[in-house]
């Protein structure tokens, strides 16, 4: 077969596997429908003349042409931007055609006698065919085009590549890697906006765990363990009864425009944290806000509204939850019991000496663990005074352990969360009956809180988001102002806690190193003292790795290599 009729029978099996959801994301599903309108009330579309490494087809009066990075990266020759109703039209015809030469075979070679028997069925088992990997190795390709052109200067039709890629790594039976690679493109789109929010750190390394991604997926084929290979769909599996606690709910908004509330359930029994959040994406918001959904929220059946269960133990019979432990709302779901005060028994273990927080469980490699793993209670020894820092937008508060060490809470100021910024400013916290819940930040910047416990003749649960249900007594602090017009600078402590161990600052310095070679498109220098001290440590193949020519492949692996320390 030659080289046209081949790249034509790849996107005619690529977009036959398509199913709605995957014509939906490719465009929308308004423009679906009238694409497949003109398919059935106008003339129908055909294949014209192109070049081996292009398709062509004649949508009256448009031509469509699409070469082997198929339909994401389709165009039209009609004035409409991105992908229009006759890139849909051709690529709905495409897929319904199939291979003509081959439909051709198969007429010619009918038999002459019509009624002649079919043949017996073999018996013998059906041999399971391999996944395509096409989508994985395209995307291992261009993740080692932007490494070699630097992310300092970044294309911006990198974006839409890999959403074609994610759309085709959907199709092949990929679901973690095409939302990965999505995830991806908007990290991207992000900075090549020059948004406050985009970090190259962050690209690279969701750039090294896709890469790693693709790479163990190619590898094991069919044979990929269900966490690597993923879900389009979150499966909730059936918890029986649990006994939970309401530990306190905050607010938050994404960068794509999806708004919500999680509230944190502590179950003692088990001892792990679960969850429950409602939200909703931009377009569809309407009357939604947080506060709202804090105030009238039914999770489930019982009668018990969300606002009334922080704080109050309960018992959830036919409970279900996903592998990261968000608790469902099926209708089997209901509260057995009226909620009631908790015991100290009830209680999380707070944590005070803030070292701990370096053994965490972290995920590890590919495998990820649950992000509500990282949820502590913490009770400071001593508490600092708040500051507010306008250069960041942010609440800092210290908090002193018992060797003396200082973490920061940290808390964004933003309309969701200004209702808590303001009353950590007016609180007084009391030592030894005061404590937070709360998880580290991502980037492991600070502490962001989501309760505030006191436990003092009785245990108190207060709401720092939500204050007109559960308002603490007010403090002796003055009201900050309104208005902050001057920037502050911090001073930050000499025996402030790091949440890393101390080995990990070393391999900052070197993700440091690689993060640099990647913006600007060359090879990392790195500090031969650092290489040494490897070395003497008993890392030798590691030290060795990073003296050997770097190509793009090998940093995404080092980096990988980097970020995969547990």
């Amino acid at each position: 077969m030659d080289g046209k009729n081949d790249l034509l029978t790849r996107l005619q099996s690529l977009m036959a596997a398509f199913d709605e959801e995957a014509w939906v994301a490719l465009a929308n599903r308004g423009l679906l429908r009238r694409a497949r309108k003109d398919l059935e009330t106008g003339t129908a579309p055909r294949l014209l003349d192109a070049p081996p490494d292009l398709i062509r087809v004649a949508v009256d009066p448009y031509v469509v042409e699409m070469d082997a990075r198929g339909p994401a990266a389709a165009r039209c020759t009609c004035p409409a931007p991105g992908c229009c109703q006759h890139i849909l039209a051709a690529c709905l015809h495409l897929a319904a055609t199939g291979n003509p030469e081959g439909i051709e075979e198969v007429k010619e070679n009918k038999p002459a006698i019509e009624d002649s028997p079919p043949p017996k069925p073999s018996k013998s088992p059906k041999a399971v065919e391999p996944k395509k990997t096409d989508g994985l190795q395209a995307l291992q390709t261009l993740l080692e085009q932007t490494v070699t052109l630097g992310f300092s200067h970044p294309d911006s039709s990198w974006v839409q590549r890999m959403r074609g890629l994610s759309l085709q790594c959907r199709v092949e039976g990929w679901p973690r890697a095409a939302l990965e690679a999505n995830a991806w493109a908007t990290e991207l789109e992000r900075l090549l906006e020059r948004k406050a929010t985009s970090d190259v750190g962050r690209l690279f390394a969701a750039s090294a765990g896709l890469y790693a991604l693709a790479e163990s997926l190619m590898c094991q084929g069919n044979d990929a363990p269900p966490e690597l290979v993923g879900s389009f769909r979150t499966v909730y599996d059936s918890q029986g009864a649990l006994g939970l606690l309401g530990l306190g709910a905050y607010p938050w908004e994404t960068d794509s425009g999806h708004l919500g509330v999680t509230a944190l359930f502590w179950c003692p029994e088990r001892e792990q944290v679960f969850s429950w959040s409602d939200s909703r994406p931009r377009a569809q918001r309407g009357r939604f806000t947080p506060v709202n959904a804090y105030a009238q929220a039914v999770p489930w059946g019982g009668g018990h509204g969300l606002k009334s269960l922080l704080g109050q133990r309960f018992e959830l019979v036919g409970a279900t939850a996903n592998l990261d432990r968000r608790l469902g709302s099926s209708q089997n779901c209901r509260i057995s019991k009226p909620p009631a005060p908790p015991i100290r028994a009830d209680l999380p273990p707070a944590l005070t000496q803030w070292a701990e927080l370096r053994n965490r469980p972290r995920a590890n490699g590919l495998r990820r663990g649950s992000p509500l793993d990282g949820v502590v209670r913490l009770r400071p020894e001593q508490w600092g005074e708040p500051v507010f820092d306008e250069f960041t937008q942010s609440l800092l508060l210290p908090l002193r352990d018992t060797d003396g060490d200082t973490l920061h809470l940290v808390l964004p100021h933003t309309p969701w969360t200004k209702a808590g910024v303001e009353q950590i400013e007016r609180a007084t916290f009391l030592r030894g009956v005061d404590s937070l819940i709360g998880f580290p930040a991502s980037d492991e910047s600070g502490f962001f809180p989501v309760g505030w416990l006191r436990c003092g003749k009785r245990i108190e649960f207060r709401s720092l988001y939500f204050p007109d249900n559960h308002s603490p007594q007010p403090g002796t602090r003055t009201p900050p102002p309104a208005w902050r017009s001057t920037l502050i600078h911090l001073e930050t402590p000499e025996n402030t806690t790091d949440l890393s161990d101390p080995l990990d600052v070393m391999m900052a310095q070197i993700g440091e190193a690689l993060e640099r070679a990647v913006l600007e498109g060359t090879a990392p220098v790195l500090d031969p003292v650092i290489l040494q001290t490897l070395e003497k440590a008993g890392a030798q193949r590691f030290a060795k790795a990073l003296h050997q020519p770097h190509t793009p492949r090998h940093l995404l692996v080092l980096r990988y290599l980097l970020d995969s320390r547990n």
